[in-house]
Formats: structure tokens, sequence, C-alpha cells
């Protein structure tokens, strides 16, 4: 009993012998940060949340890696470091926890598919000014992911080209909070696919086009200068150079058949406000409708330009 009784004096001493804390900070072993600034409260638990606690907890004790980097540091120096300070500390405060920390800086990661989902949506915002096709942007060399800080991104997209269809290049400016983080270019190329008008038959120049010897496949655009995308454009439209079976009829290959020939006679006529005279001309070329061609006047013998208004009919160009 005793003996019983001793042991318990002895640990009540010891108890009451011990130190006392008014504030114990526990370093992590891990931390996550957004900023650049690594603060005691981004890498220690306190065991209080008192004026003192929430002060110190605002320390800025280091500076973070790069996006997307760790560092490692160590508590030993941090707390000589704050003790050191010109603001005097507690002299009750408890350091424990670990002896090193790794923090990791956090940002957004930005890769290839990032970049395709961007250039996908400003395509998509821009469809009027794109021709009616299934349209990509192949980009040469695909970017290597990078990492940008944490904050509010937002991306801006300029063409090289501004039809788009014809660029080679894309820049992107990539801003965090306002402020630009990243600068590049993508050198690539476009595909895009749509029906177009292909000869059936082979067609000689000064053929007048036929619907049974035009047919619509899909074919990459962007080989071509003015693809038909529409078979209703080439109704009535005669050929101006010879076409092989397969070829793509393009818009620059078919042209109006004429409306006056060379040589025919035709009637001029003059129309402004209350003044409305006529005469007789002989057309210096071939013209389709609304072409301007010369025309000599039968009783002068002067050469005026007119334009074509109907078959056998001209207005002189004012």
């Amino acid at each position: 009993m005793h003996m019983l009784r001793a042991f318990f004096l002895i640990g009540l001493f010891c108890f009451m012998a011990r130190p006392c804390y008014g504030l114990e900070i526990t370093f992590k072993q891990t931390a996550n940060v957004d900023a650049i600034a690594i603060t005691l409260g981004d890498i220690a638990d306190f065991d209080t949340q008192s004026e003192t606690a929430r002060a110190l907890a605002t320390k800025t004790v280091a500076q973070a890696g790069q996006p997307g980097q760790d560092i490692s540091l160590d508590a030993a120096p941090l707390i000589q470091q704050l003790t050191r300070s010109e603001e005097a500390l507690p002299s009750d405060i408890l350091w424990s926890g670990a002896a090193s920390i790794k923090v990791h800086r956090n940002g957004i990661t930005i890769g290839p598919d990032k970049i395709q989902a961007l250039l996908d949506e400003y395509f998509a915002s821009h469809s009027s000014d794109l021709p009616a096709a299934d349209i990509r942007y192949i980009v040469d060399s695909l970017p290597i992911p990078f990492v940008l800080p944490t904050g509010e991104l937002k991306s801006e997209i300029f063409p090289s080209d501004p039809n788009i269809i014809g660029s080679s290049r894309f820049s992107l400016i990539f801003t965090v909070d306002g402020k630009v983080r990243k600068n590049m270019s993508l050198p690539g190329h476009f595909e895009a696919m749509a029906p177009v008008a292909v000869a059936t038959v082979q067609m000689v120049k000064g053929t007048l086009l036929d619907p049974k010897n035009v047919t619509m496949a899909t074919k990459d655009i962007t080989q071509f200068k003015s693809p038909c995308l529409n078979p209703s454009d080439l109704a009535g439209k005669i050929l101006t150079k010879t076409i092989k079976a397969g070829a793509v009829i393009e818009l620059s290959s078919v042209q109006a058949p004429p409306l006056i020939k060379k040589g025919q006679v035709v009637k001029i006529v003059f129309n402004q406000g209350n003044i409305f005279l006529s005469t007789q001309g002989i057309a210096k070329a071939d013209g389709a409708k609304d072409e301007m061609i010369k025309v000599q006047n039968i009783n002068s013998n002067k050469i005026l330009h007119c334009r074509v208004s109907a078959a056998g009919l001209v207005e002189v160009a004012l």
C-alpha cells in the first residue's frame, strides 16, 4: 500500500513539473499552396485560434516553386527565422511536427487536349465566317503540357489570316487574373471536309453544264481555290476550261453564257432621270449579264462602255 502511494506521488509530481505551453504549432509533412508566398499557416497547424495564432499564421516564411512544382522546407531554420524577427514571439510556444515539409504549388495544367478544345470553341464561335464544312485545324507539333498559376484563366486566339480558313498558324495568349502568363504560336494546317460539285464525265471548254453530268462528293475544300458547294450555283453556266471526269468543278472555271455575242447588233439605251435615248451599236466582245463591254455606236462610230442588261440590250455606263 505504501509502495502504491509512492508511485502515485511521483507521477503527480512529474505531471505538475511539465512545462505549460500557451500555443502549440505543429508542422505538416505536406502542404499545398496557390500563391508564391508561403505562410506559416500554409505549412503548420495551431492548437488554438487565439489572436497570436491568427497573426502568426499570416507570416511569410518562404517562396514557393513554379506552378506544379514541389520544394522542401526544413522546420528548424524557419523557427530560427521567426524567433529572430523584429517581432517578439511569445515564450510559451511549443514547436512540433515534421522536421521537413514538402510544399506543392498548385497550378492549372494546359495540354494538347485543352488547346484543341480551345481551337474548336473558337471555330464554333466563328462559324458564320467559315464554310459549311467539317473543319479541323491540325497542329504540326503538339505543345508539351505546361502549368499556369491558379486564378481566373482566360485565353485569346488570333489567326494569321483574317479569313481564318487560310491561316497557317494561330497565336494563343493565356492570362491569369488579367496578367499574361503564356504566349504561344501553333503552326499547322486546316482540313475542311464538305460535299463539292464533281464532274461525272469529261467536259470540254464551252460546255453548258447539265445536272446529269455533275454529282456531289466529300472533299477537303482547303485543297481548292473556289470549290462549288451548292450545285444550284452551276445552273445555266458554261465551262471556261476542260474538266476531266472526277475533277472538282470550281466556280472560277464557270461563267454565265453570254447574252450578247461579239459583232452582234444591239440596242443601246441611255436612261437618266427624265432623259431616255436609244440607238444601235455593234458589240465588240461577248458579254454576260451585268458585264461591261465595249459597243460601237453605228451612227457616230464612237466606242461606248456599256453594261449588258439583257439579250441584245446594253445600257450606257455613266
